[in-house]
Formats: structure tokens, sequence, C-alpha cells
């Protein structure tokens, strides 16, 4: 089963532009963000993003899937919030 913390990895380093932003941000180290995103790829089998020294692209499967993943962590957030107020 996908990680919802993978997928917020994923989609803040897209946002981000780099995994170096995107570690401060997270306050995570490149290394652990790049292996939530390898373990991400793993678990679709399809390669998200072209990662080199210099470059963070999107894969085309990766541009598919960020709206859909940005909408299923709003879709979390919601949720959590709606189990909250009951208290």
């Amino acid at each position: 089963m996908t990680s919802i913390e993978s997928i917020r990895v994923f989609v803040v380093a897209v946002r981000k532009g780099s995994l170096t932003v995107a570690s401060r941000s997270l306050r995570m180290s490149n290394s652990t963000i790049s292996r939530r995103i390898s373990a991400l790829e793993k678990e679709l089998e399809v390669q998200l993003v072209d990662r080199t020294s210099r470059r963070f692209q999107l894969t085309e499967a990766g541009a598919a899937f960020l709206p859909r993943a940005e909408d299923a962590l709003e879709a979390v957030a919601l949720a959590e919030e709606a189990a909250r107020s009951t208290r």
C-alpha cells in the first residue's frame, strides 16, 4: 500500500523544484526524500521524476500522478479535520 507520507514528500519535492529545498521544508535529509520517492516509484512500478545532480523533472507519469496526489492529500486533510471536529 502506498504511503500517504511518501506521496506528501513527492508533492513537496516537485512543488519546491529540488530535493535540497524540499529537505529544508520537510526537515528531512536529501537521501530520505530520495528514498521515499524511490519507494513510491517502486510501489507504483513507474518512474515519476527524472533526477540527476542538476535536474529534478517530472516524467509523463509524474505529471499525471501529481494533481491526483494533491487531491488525495487534500482529502486526507479534510478527513482528519472532520474527525477532529467531532471531539
